[in-house]
């Protein structure tokens, strides 16, 4: 019962954000200057994976800013040196229907993106359909496992094996965006 009010709530709030409207546009690697990144805070190899990707963008001059859901199952016993970072702890940041308090997601969605990333592996979880729908970004990129779904909130999707890595997503998306034109 609980998990049908879940989805309930969660199915609204796509609804009402998804009707907004917004331009899109088009980025290559060349013209985004401004990237967002939503991945999760597993484990510190985890971490040190997304700043490596981080590290690429920024040697290429680009502005990156990143999201994280932490487990609060899991203990965080390493730590987290980019001050570009957001942490939603889904203990006390997200309410028991899945949706993060505004309060939390507010200094990563007040920013404009070229490029928004949403690197997640968990296609169950509401935390990147919320972040994404509340960011203003030109384009929004995601792996496109449920494509009927994702078409309604992304506009760039990426299909990928599920097994396949939030590293190895981040790469990928990388290369497609240097094969768009200029």
């Amino acid at each position: 019962m609980l998990d049908f009010l879940r989805k309930i709530k969660q199915q609204r709030i796509v609804k009402q954000l998804t009707s907004l409207k917004r331009v899109k546009k088009m980025h290559n690697f060349d013209s985004a200057e401004t990237i967002g990144i939503i991945f999760n805070v597993s484990t510190e190899e985890n971490w040190k994976k997304v700043t490596h990707i981080v590290k690429i963008f920024e040697e290429y001059g680009k502005k990156v800013f990143l999201i994280g859901k932490i487990n609060d199952k899991q203990p965080l016993d390493f730590l987290i040196t980019n001050i570009n970072v957001t942490l939603i702890h889904s203990k006390t940041d997200i309410n028991w229907l899945g949706v993060p308090r505004m309060s939390a997601v507010k200094p990563f969605v007040d920013r404009k993106y070229d490029v928004l990333i949403d690197a997640t592996l968990d296609s169950a979880d509401f935390f990147p359909v919320f972040v994404v729908l509340n960011a203003l970004a030109d384009l929004k990129v995601s792996r496109g496992n449920h494509v009927d779904e994702d078409q309604k909130v992304y506009d760039l999707l990426i299909k990928m094996d599920s097994k396949t890595s939030e590293f190895d997503f981040l790469k990928q998306v990388i290369h497609y965006l240097t094969l768009i034109n200029k």
